[in-house]
This record gives structure tokens, sequence and C-alpha cells, in this order.
């Protein structure tokens, strides 16, 4: 390892343990407390597929954690706007009257075996549903650091369509959830945030939290930046926000009924959610993070979110806005909105050298096909995971030592050519071998042995998503590092200035330096 590497290790693992009393940096939370029930007995979700999409029991065990799940219960309500929602944020909520709806809900929480390792840190995810089941994105992304670092999670059944696949998949262990329609989220995300504070000695086993950082990534993400509007200054249960690959816009305030969802086995049940006398209440075409807030914020875009390209995904270019005091925004270069990591290298990576060297080998032989669907290109194979992990870590550092006092995340570049505010439809643009100029960079882009683009790709929607990867010809990867040693000694000065400016994480960057060592590379 680089003497940058290892000369920042220490430094950033005595960070991650600082003392923090709860609300600390911020006014106290004020959400309701709900009901827990818990542990479950039996296998927990990730054993048994039960509508649970992380990680697997082998690289939980490996980092010596736990999981458990826990129901908890209460009643939620749903919103509406005081006021015209606008553009900047800035929003008043108010409960509708009469709305006020029961609720039962899961949450899947992952703590270290010994005490001892806790880092006081939890990251809240808002499960993602996009794929009908509760997918947990970030830990999927992001666990290797989070374990590293002795962080807890907490995995929240927030929505409607996951409660009740939840169901359908295991009647006799979810058989009592019930959710109102996602109208009611808002209220159960906040009150989940809740049980962290208030329930710990029972949901984390008698660890007390210091920090609780909310995150979501994709659909999850659009969700989170409505409550990160809405919400975060109203009950003050979150001390910072990770928002991952977000739309230009937000998800409505409140949803109109639910009456249709797809099970396991793709059989339409018809299932009538709590939404009745509500509407979709839509906020503005373009939202962006609002800028009075007592928590920090860091959103997360890669390059395909960013860029609307022909076929239009995200476009979240028009709500680029500029670093501040509360908020960073880390555009990540090579990346696509869902890539080889998400969708399936990284629920089976332990964090050790061959987790590394499987990412790092796969930008060699891309594969076509991902989480089961056949595209026709290879798909993405960019280092986002490696980036997310060390975006969420930092503002989990600023977190922990000050709020918005504290050291900030690192400022990386937008993407060149891009300005804050500005519409991103046409085509970014790309060095000599096709990667994209500026953002936040990785060695995959900076040393590269292939193309790496966010480029939507013929075939289903998800391909669409799922970028692409074009690796370099043996003729070519000779041409720029003529030996195996040159190669490596320009992915290990990458590695180190990237530690040194705190977009990767140390020991990630220990890992990228074996299995560069260990490549086929000229």
């Amino acid at each position: 390892m680089g003497a940058a590497v290892l000369g920042l290790a220490a430094g950033t693992a005595q960070a991650r343990t600082l003392t923090r009393s709860p609300d600390a940096f911020q006014p106290p939370a004020s959400a309701s407390v709900p009901r827990l029930t818990g542990p479950l007995a039996g296998a927990q979700p990730s054993e048994t597929g039960g509508g649970d999409a992380g990680v697997t029991p082998a690289v939980v065990a490996a980092a010596g954690y736990q999981e458990r799940e826990f129901f908890i219960a209460g009643k939620a309500n749903a919103y509406k706007f005081t006021g015209s929602p606008a553009t900047d944020g800035k929003w008043s909520v108010s409960v509708v009257p009469g709305t006020t709806r029961s609720y039962t809900t899961r949450l899947v929480v992952f703590t270290p075996v010994r005490a001892s390792r806790f880092s006081g840190n939890v990251v809240v995810e808002w499960a993602n549903v996009t794929g009908g089941i509760d997918a947990l994105a970030d830990l999927i992304a992001t666990h290797d650091e989070l374990f590293r670092s002795g962080d807890a999670y907490v995995g929240v059944s927030a929505q409607f369509v996951g409660v009740e696949n939840a169901k359908l998949s295991d009647p006799a262990r979810y058989g009592a959830l019930s959710d109102p329609g996602d109208s009611y989220s808002y209220d159960i995300f906040s009150q989940a945030g809740m049980a962290v504070r208030a329930l710990y000695p029972r949901l984390l086993g008698g660890l007390k939290p210091r920090v609780i950082v909310a995150t979501g990534e994709s659909q999850s993400s659009f969700y989170l930046t409505t409550y990160v509007d809405a919400f975060a200054r109203l009950y003050n249960v979150y001390d910072a926000y990770f928002v991952h690959s977000r739309e230009d816009s937000s998800e409505s305030l409140q949803q109109a009924p639910q009456k249709v969802l797809a099970d396991d086995n793709g059989t339409d049940v018809s299932v009538s959610d709590g939404n009745a006398g509500l509407s979709n209440v839509s906020t503005p075409s373009v939202v962006l993070i609002r800028t009075d807030l007592t928590a920090p914020v860091l959103t997360f875009e890669t390059q395909a979110d960013v860029y609307a390209y022909p076929t239009g995904l995200l476009d979240f270019g028009p709500a680029t806005q500029a670093d501040s005091r509360d908020y960073r925004l880390w555009e990540a270069a090579g990346d696509a909105h869902a890539d080889v990591c998400l969708g399936s290298l990284c629920s089976t990576d332990a964090g050790n050298l061959a987790g590394a060297e499987a990412r790092f080998n796969v930008m060699l032989n891309p594969p076509t096909t991902l989480a089961g669907i056949a595209c026709g290109q290879p798909v993405n194979t960019g280092e986002q995971g490696y980036s997310a992990a060390a975006g969420l870590e930092s503002l989990i550092d600023q977190a922990a030592t000050g709020g918005l006092t504290g050291t900030p995340p690192a400022s990386p570049p937008l993407f060149t050519g891009q300005s804050a505010g500005e519409a991103s439809a046409g085509s970014p643009r790309l060095d000599a071998h096709g990667n994209i100029l500026g953002g936040l960079r990785t060695p995959a882009v900076d040393v590269p042995v292939a193309t790496l683009s966010g480029q939507p790709q013929p075939g289903s929607l998800y391909c669409a998503f799922f970028g692409q990867t074009t690796p370099f010809t043996t003729a070519k990867l000779a041409a720029l590092y003529p030996t195996h040693r040159a190669f490596v000694r320009a992915w290990d000065a990458d590695v180190a200035r990237l530690v040194c400016n705190r977009e990767l994480d140390p020991a990630d960057g220990s890992l990228l330096e074996q299995a560069a060592a260990r490549s086929t590379v000229s």
C-alpha cells in the first residue's frame, strides 16, 4: 500500500469512533415513537430470500455481524403542502385531517456481534421497491465499508408494495404486516428513525446510537428527496442524508390509491391500501435540496443519472446545485444507474482481496446479463460501490464531528462542461478513450482498462439503466501500459491521490492496489 494510503488509514479510523451525544448538533427529534416487536425467531430474510435483497449470510458472518428482524407499529399520517411547493425545496407541510391510519411494518437490522466494535453510527435505508420487493441497494453497495467501520444498519420497509409482497412471499412470518399506502411512507420513515433513537436497547441489542444517517437509492431517493425538503426540519429525526441516484424532480407528497401489484410468482393480486380520498400531490418538475437544513446532505449521482441521453432517463442535470455548508454533490464518472456491483458482485463481496479481484477483472470480461436480464451489450462495470462507500462514510464523519460545523465531504468538480442548474440534454464530454471528463474520479477511468459509460443500451428498461462497458483490446492495453509495472505504478498513484482527497477509503484503496498488482494487464 502507498504511503499516502497508510498515513490516512489510522486517522480515518479514529474519526469514526469519536463520541457524540444524540441531538448535539441539531434540534431534538420530535416524531412519534412506534411500538417494537422482535427480534423475530427463525431464519432471517437474507437467509431465506423472502423479500429482502441485500448481502448474503456468508458476508454478514465474515464481517462479525448478525442480522435480526423486527416489526414496528403505530399510527401514521398523510400530509399536505401549506402553500405552493417551490423549486428551492423550502417546503412547509401539515397533517391532512382525518387521515391517521394504523400500520405495522418491518426493520431488518445488522449489528456487530461484539459491542466493542460498534462505531456509534447507524445507517437507516429506505428500501427500494422498484422490483416489487424490498431491495437494500445501499447496503449492497457500501456494506464492506460500513461493516469494516463498525456501523450498524437498519433497512426500512416504508412502502406498500414491499410490505404486501413480503406478506405474499411468507404469510406465516409477515401476515401481521399492514401498510396504509405510500402517502404514509414519510411518517413511517420518521418513526423508523425514532425507533433507532428511543428503542435501541432492544433494536440494536443495547448499542447506543450517536449518529443516525438516512439513505436511499434510485426510487427510494425520489422519496428521500421529498422527505428532506418537507420533513427534515420539521422532525429532525436524522443527523444526515445520503441521497443516491435521484431524478431532477422528487416523489409526490400524496399518492393515489394502489390496488394491484405482482407477487413473487408474477401473479397479479388485487390489494387495496388506505389512500382512499387522497390523490397525487406532486412536487415541482425540478427540485433542489433546501439550503436551510440543520443536518448535512450528500447527493450521489452517476454519469447515467446526470445526463438525459437521447432516450431520456433520470436527467438530474437541471437539479444540479452548488456545494454549500450543508450540501455536497458527487457526480461519479464512468458509472451507470445500476451496474455489476449492485446487480451481482457486491452482495457477495466480503471486503477482501477476492472480492476486489472479481470487481477488477469484470472490467476486462464484462457480462451482457445482469440480475437475470439479458442485454445487447456488456453492462457497466465501474467502481460506483467504492465511491458511494467513501461518500457515505465522509458524510457520517461530518455528522459525528460537528454536523454543519464538522468537516464536510470532499467537493469534487462537476462533469466537464456542466454548470449548476444547467439542463444536461445531449452527450457528456469524453476523453480519447471514451470515458467522461471531470466529476468524481476512480482509477477505472483515470488509468482505464475499458471504456465505462452510463449510456443506455437497447433492450428492456432495465438494460437502459445498466450502462455499458467496452474492454480495451490487448493491443491497446500494451500501447497504454508497456509493462505490468507501468500499469501498476500509474494505478497506485491514482489510488493514493483519491485517498488523500477523501474520495476513496484507505482500506478499499489497498484492495484496489492489490487487485491491480495481481491482474494480467500488460
